[in-house]
């Protein structure tokens, strides 16, 4: 009996001490909350480059042992004839800089690009191909080339994670998708919940099923639908599975969202728990929504629920799930989030994002958590204004674990206009042939994903630094665009000493440019970028010297008469000087390697078919910090 009261004891004195330092962790992240915390954008980074052509629907990994790699995906019409198809984006440089690649099997069409990487480093790249079904990449270089896939089946909207925990089942790979199965007599399909495991960095997989649309606990879903929505591997191996389940069959007012566990590497799950109910209005209200959106009202945009988990072992907030929702009303919708400190046992009351610009909407949430257990929202907001045809993008950031949020921050540098003439674009999506008839769909970004896709993508790197990628329609044609959003105390000082001349440490770096035949004019986006080991702080200018160059004298080319349209000091020649301040992002600052956004010159030439007469002579002027 004393052996018992003394083992009582014993865990009663081990539970105070992990309540101490559980209160102890989360008052050093209360006490950081109650700091002066900005949350600071850096530029507006443009990553696809190959065509004037939309690109969509977006995921985005980043690499947990090394924070300069990541590796994003895009599902683009860049194949102009026939086909959309994803392609892999990777970074080696923290986000600065992008190479995309193809995979061979992208002809036969692809959608629902996810990324990841493995615990050895191994980046992953998983597409849901029209022709082979779900097909599994693996690059050892960093997602710039890659092996030749797995094929695992036909099914929709997988979800992937890694379980990176010392456990039996360190390395394992975990997918999760909903699977129609074949021979259905139902419209709709008999579908089903599959998972995906692999033991040897994506090899090789096995599949079982974990859950069956025919078998619920709540009737209203019975013989559903039953969609993957995160998937995410505590910090002692348990798998944490969100499912969604609609109705297929009638027009019903909700989908349930619901989370479950399995303790021993997907081989068994426990009951689903539900999280939150998400409400709608049912099919046919919601298609009246997206037709408004397809119209070019975003204001009547509605959101995908999206989970996440704090799967860090440092964190203050560790194995706590987050889930985020959109909540649509007559003519608008908000986000709202739910946090689980039991592994989905219970859920905590709605806590809403605090928007970026007050009235209108927001949707298109994405989250992600990092090792000092802050949590990141990236969405979209449509401003209710005369035209409501436009969107920003914005991040929140929870410091004390989704209990409340800081007002956000705006990240994208332009608004988005998805209603124009890009993102009109018509292309052959789906082809078949039978004795009966030949029969293709066609599809516009604008008709299929008038916000850019059914998600975006967001994570956050080993250093805490949060990474956004985003299909943005700033020039009316989706592009993919990334930014770098940090979480800091008051603002850093800028660099002390005298404005100088900073021409060798910079580079300018061309987005692609365009021809406004209306008015003659050419317009370049130019960047600058530091090449050196320095920082450059603002203010930071650049003056035009001139246009020509000696070989051009030399070899008695004519000049060819120009004007300098929008300089900021209104000059129209030599001593044109562009701003590129405001460029330098939320931290003021241009790190070794880093980009400003673009600033755009836009130049007239009396005759537009010598444009290889004209060249740009430029002066920089900036504090530069040497290293």
């Amino acid at each position: 009996m004393h052996c018992f009261h003394r083992l009582l004891a014993g865990f009663a004195a081990l539970a105070l001490i992990a309540l101490l330092v559980t209160s102890t962790r989360e008052g050093l992240n209360s006490a950081r909350a109650a700091d002066t915390v900005r949350i600071t954008v850096e530029p507006n980074i443009l990553v696809t480059q190959d065509i004037d052509a939309p690109h969509t629907e977006t995921s985005l990994a980043t690499d947990a042992a090394n924070p300069r790699r990541l590796l994003g995906a895009v599902t683009t019409f860049a194949r102009t004839g026939q086909g959309l198809y994803d392609k892999p984006q990777a970074s080696l440089d923290g986000g600065y800089t992008w190479a995309d690649s193809t995979v061979p099997e992208s002809r036969e069409g692809s959608g629902d690009p996810q990324t990841a990487y493995g615990i050895t480093g191994t980046s992953y790249f998983v597409t849901l191909n029209n022709k082979y079904g779900m097909l599994f990449y693996r690059s050892i270089d960093g997602g710039i080339t890659w092996k030749k896939p797995l094929a695992l089946g036909h099914c929709d909207h997988e979800q992937i994670a890694i379980d990176r925990t010392s456990g039996p089942h360190r390395g394992r790979v975990y997918i999760t998708a909903e699977h129609i199965l074949p021979k259905s007599r139902r419209l709709q399909g008999d579908r089903v919940l599959e998972l995906w495991r692999s033991d040897n960095d994506g090899r090789s997989f096995t599949s079982r099923v974990l859950e069956s649309g025919h078998v619920a606990a709540d009737k209203p879903f019975a013989d559903g639908g039953l969609a993957a929505e995160g998937l995410a591997v505590l910090s002692d191996g348990s798998l944490v599975a969100g499912v969604v389940r609609y109705v297929t069959e009638r027009d019903f007012p909700y989908e349930r969202f619901y989370t479950t566990v399995s303790r021993d590497g997907g081989n068994t799950f426990g009951p689903e728990r539900k999280s939150v109910d998400l409400n709608f209005g049912g099919q046919s209200k919601m298609m009246d929504h997206q037709l408004a959106v397809q119209h070019g009202d975003m204001t009547r945009s509605f959101s995908l629920s999206v989970l996440a988990a704090d799967t860090d072992k440092k964190s203050p907030y560790r194995d706590r799930l987050y889930v985020v929702y959109g909540v649509i009303s007559a003519n608008n919708s908000r986000l709202d989030t739910i946090y689980s400190i039991d592994r989905g046992r219970s859920w905590s009351a709605p806590v809403g994002v605090v928007s970026g610009a007050g009235g209108g909407t927001d949707f298109q949430p994405a989250i992600a958590t990092n090792a000092r257990g802050e949590v990141g929202i990236l969405y979209y907001h449509a401003p209710a204004d005369n035209s409501n045809n436009r969107f920003h993008v914005y991040v929140t950031v929870s410091l004390d674990g989704g209990k409340s949020w800081l007002p956000s921050a705006r990240v994208s540098s332009r608004s988005s206009l998805p209603h124009a003439r890009g993102n009109m674009l018509p292309m052959g999506f789906y082809t078949q042939s039978s004795k009966k008839e030949l029969s293709a769909s066609v599809i516009s970004a604008n008709s299929r994903w008038p916000e850019g896709g059914d998600y975006i993508g967001f994570s956050a790197d080993a250093s805490g630094v949060f990474h956004a990628l985003w299909p943005d329609s700033r020039t009316g044609t989706y592009q993919l665009y990334a930014a770098r959003v940090n979480v800091a105390g008051p603002p850093m000082p800028s660099a002390e000493g005298p404005i100088q001349l900073v021409n060798d440490k910079l580079q300018l770096i061309f987005d692609p440019s365009r021809y406004d035949a209306s008015a003659g004019d050419f317009i370049f986006p130019i960047r600058l970028r530091n090449v050196s080991k320095g920082v450059i702080y603002g203010p930071l200018t650049t003056t035009l010297k001139g246009t020509v160059d000696k070989y051009i004298i030399a070899e008695h080319r004519k000049r060819v008469p120009y004007v300098i349209r929008n300089a900021a000091n209104g000059q129209r020649g030599p001593g044109a000087t562009f701003d590129y301040t405001t460029a330098l992002g939320g931290t003021g600052r241009l790190s070794p390697g880093a980009l400003t956004d673009a600033v755009e010159w836009r130049v007239h030439l009396s005759d537009p078919t010598r444009l290889d007469t004209f060249q740009f002579h430029l002066d920089a002027h900036g504090r530069y910090s040497a290293p």
